[in-house]
């Protein structure tokens, strides 16, 4: 059975897993970017706290890097109302980085903190296609209920949730994950699979399903 880890900030030294590893953008990444291969695949994008004067610099290593089909899916990136970073330039940075993802067509993985108004409206405005995996994903049923109805929108789950939210979001959008957590990945998949009341390996094969969806070359 494998289980896929849909965003994480280390390399996973667990045999039975696929990683997407959350790299941080820097220029260096251009010449010491480590290869992908079959159980790790890596996603980097410019996170909201992370903006600053020279994000446009950044856009360029990350262009460059999905050039070289080296990035899995883009992000984390979004918007965030409780940092510091002026939430104009937060919108922005994200557009840019939404119109990246199309030219590209690769998944977006978002950061999304008590902005969803907002991130719908501007996916709205962007005839977005591509899919957008909102990581950690803790929203109540009333918000969950409303992001259902948006085409290509993903759930992640890590080890803090709603239960009632997740039992409300059909597996086919479901994705598990660890972040920054220490706990391992298939501790995740037990709690999400308890929850859901149906076994991990439907669920380690549900979301297997969902990933060749998302990412269908990677």
């Amino acid at each position: 059975m494998i289980y896929f880890n849909a965003h994480t900030h280390q390399q996973s030294e667990e045999p039975d897993s696929i990683s997407l590893v959350n790299l941080e953008i820097q220029e260096r990444l251009l010449t010491d970017f480590p290869e992908p291969d079959s159980r790790t695949i890596y996603s980097s994008g410019i996170h909201p706290r992370a903006i600053n004067d020279g994000w446009q610099k950044d856009l360029q290593t990350i262009e460059s890097l999905l050039q070289q089909k080296k990035l899995s899916a883009l992000g984390e990136c979004g918007l965030d109302k409780v940092c510091d970073t002026p939430f104009e330039l937060q919108e922005k940075v994200f557009i840019a980085q939404i119109t990246l993802a199309n030219e590209y067509h690769v998944p977006l993985i978002i950061h999304c903190v008590k902005a969803f108004d907002h991130l719908l409206s501007i996916r709205k405005n962007l005839s977005n296609s591509c899919p957008m995996i909102i990581h950690g994903y803790r929203g109540g049923t009333g918000l969950t209920s409303q992001l259902l109805k948006e085409r290509f929108l993903y759930f992640s789950f890590g080890p803090n949730y709603s239960p009632d939210s997740l039992k409300i979001i059909p597996v086919e959008r479901l994705f598990v994950e660890t972040d920054v957590s220490s706990i391992s990945i298939i501790t995740a998949y037990r709690q999400v699979a308890s929850t859901l009341q149906i076994s991990e390996q439907v669920l380690a094969e549900q979301t297997l399903t969902n990933k060749k969806r998302v990412f269908p070359l990677r």
